[in-house]
């Protein structure tokens, strides 16, 4: 049996929620524009002068990135192995560790103190 891939074409922004105008598909390409021309060069220099820059066309392309569920993650291939990119997020600890060494010490000022002094760097691991 096989399974349809689901297939998602991700949009170069996104609108704001508080947009009031519909953020349309020339208003997308308006503003890929305004980047590709803000960035060209435009032949400036005096002395050692380069030539301008022309703009000759801008394709869309969707770029085939894979996202794969697998054991509580999403794993991302890279569908034509342009990029070789590692993604580094922060993992957040346990809380329910913290809480339980905190809990146990609530019952006198100088256990909670030690407690706060032992996991003082407790997030920051």
């Amino acid at each position: 049996m096989s399974k349809r891939v689901k297939r998602i074409i991700l949009p170069f922004a996104v609108a704001a929620k508080d947009r009031y105008e519909p953020f349309t598909k020339d208003i997308e390409m308006a503003a890929i524009y305004y980047l590709a021309e803000r960035d060209r060069k435009k032949g400036e220099g005096r002395v050692l002068r380069k030539p301008e820059e022309k703009l000759v066309f801008i394709a869309q392309t969707c770029y085939p990135l894979w996202l794969i569920p697998w054991r509580r993650m999403t794993l991302i291939f890279d569908g034509l192995e342009f990029s070789n990119k590692s993604l580094f997020y922060n993992v957040i600890p346990d809380i329910k560790t913290f809480e339980t060494d905190i809990q146990a010490s609530l019952k006198s000022r100088e256990a909670y103190v030690a407690a706060l002094s032992q996991n003082a760097s407790y997030f920051q691991k």
